[in-house]
């Protein structure tokens, strides 16, 4: 079964030869690779064109600069495989992603597969130890239970599960407003433990450059999930979607880009979603203790909760559970 691998390439000459060759070093060999160059002034174009060159199952394509979803989508028009991959290009894979990924989708006929994720700044995958269990649900389930990472990367999908679906041009947080559709739609969501997948921290990236500027226009991905869900009658969904925003808004109140007028919204928009997740029975007393702190201590618990989500993710304390870390 191929897999066909989509990677935008923007200002990231300096990791992009490690993020190809992560590909080219997979154990499983079955994949084409989509090299989407988004009009980079720097040498990204050239340094496909070489590995290219070389590698027949390289594909590139060379456009004007569009963002990250624009570039996803261009490289899913050019696609041949039976299942889709987006690996980010300051990124890169554990030589063994494609095949223990693909032996779960082969071992439950999965619709989507999810690894874990590790991060920092080697250009060498860590060792990591492998296991071979993993969570089989539905995608609502998924969600529901908080199985399922927002971000778009870190997963396999089957093609049909993109049809009729494109990313959204031009929008802030642009997995947020996508890859639930996709996770929803799945009948076989498996989630594995395994950390297969490599986060890059890249100062150039567009999370660091963006992160002292805040924008509430991810609010609109929320909103469009909350009235889908209530439509539909998914109330397990709606709570996590609900709770989602609000440890959204909670780690986005420190900002230090906020103004006080998008703090007041910030702050009128959490109590207006906890007073919705008070209707439903599937909201969990710890989490509604938690969002009560911080209505009385908003700007405490916002910079206890980054230092929180920064120890869990370097592993530097044990999570409490298995739901995954918010974005």
């Amino acid at each position: 079964m191929k897999v066909s691998i989509i990677v935008p390439c923007y200002k990231v000459e300096l990791y992009l030869p490690t993020c190809i060759e992560s590909v080219q070093s997979q154990s499983y060999s079955d994949w084409e690779l989509v090299l989407v160059d988004d009009g980079s002034p720097d040498r990204c174009g050239e340094i496909c064109d070489k590995y290219a060159k070389t590698d027949e199952r390289i594909k590139v394509i060379h456009k004007s600069n569009g963002g990250l979803s624009d570039a996803r989508n261009a490289g899913l028009k050019v696609m041949t495989g039976d299942f889709v991959a987006f690996l980010d290009s300051d990124d890169f894979w554990h030589r063994d992603y494609l095949k223990l990924m693909m032996e779960l989708q082969q071992q439950y006929d999965a619709d989507i597969v999810q690894c874990k994720w590790t991060r920092g700044n080697q250009t060498v995958f860590p060792d990591v130890s492998i296991t071979y269990s993993a969570i089989c649900k539905s995608g609502s389930d998924a969600m529901a239970e908080s199985l399922f990472d927002v971000m778009m990367w870190g997963k396999i999908y089957r093609r049909n599960m993109l049809d009729d679906i494109k990313m959204p041009v031009g929008l802030i947080n642009e997995d947020d407003w996508t890859s639930w559709k996709i996770c929803y739609r799945a009948k076989r969501f498996v989630s594995s433990q395994n950390k297969l997948y490599y986060y890059t921290f890249n100062q150039r990236g567009i999370c660091a450059t963006t992160s002292r500027v805040l924008n509430l226009g991810f609010f609109g991905a929320f909103e469009e999930k909350n009235k889908f869900f209530k439509e539909h009658k998914e109330d397990a969904c709606a709570v996590w979607n609900l709770a989602k925003w609000n440890r959204a808004i909670i780690l986005k109140y420190r900002n230090e880009g906020a103004n006080e007028e998008q703090r007041n919204e910030m702050m009128q928009q959490f109590k207006t979603n906890f007073k919705e997740l008070c209707g439903y029975t599937q909201f969990k007393l710890k989490t509604r203790i938690y969002f009560q702190v911080f209505m009385t201590m908003p700007m405490m618990l916002s910079n206890l909760s980054e230092a929180l989500r920064n120890l869990k993710r370097d592993g530097k304390i044990r999570r409490y559970n298995k739901a995954q870390e918010d974005e």
